[in-house]
């Protein structure tokens, strides 16, 4: 049995809402324990060889950027609004989640599962693994 894609795509509102505020709240922890300590977020990001080195600054200051967008963007434009300003949010979170999935799919199909995901900020260290490719998913 198959759920038309119709059914999908309207949400209950309060769901809706219980969605947009986790994320919102997941995005604004991340870019803030991002913020505490920028050193060790590019130390953490240069670990993951998807940039250049010259360039880990700029990548991580634009992934903080982003973050703050996003968590912004959930929680300031209602669902019920519609159109860009309410999708804008959605969005940009499942262009970081999936960036993040991709980028941990990378180091693991290179054989590097030693990394710390970076997932758990200060508060602890956890290796890359299928697990977070699929969660980012």
């Amino acid at each position: 049995m198959s759920i038309p894609l119709a059914a999908i795509a309207v949400l209950d509102p309060a769901f809706a809402l219980a969605l947009r505020a986790a994320l919102a709240l997941l995005f604004g922890a991340a870019a803030l324990h991002k913020l505490r300590d920028p050193a060790a977020f590019r130390t953490s990001l240069e670990a993951y060889g998807v940039l250049p080195a010259a360039t880990a600054g700029a990548g991580a200051a634009l992934v903080v950027a982003a973050e703050v967008a996003a968590a912004a963007h959930l929680v300031g434009a209602a669902p019920a609004q519609g159109g860009p300003a309410a999708a804008a949010g959605p969005l940009l979170a499942a262009a970081l989640l999936a960036v993040y999935g991709a980028a941990i799919a990378w180091n693991l199909a290179r054989g590097r599962r030693e990394l710390d995901c970076g997932c758990l900020g200060p508060a602890g260290r956890q290796p890359l693994s299928g697990w977070l490719v699929a969660r980012n998913g």
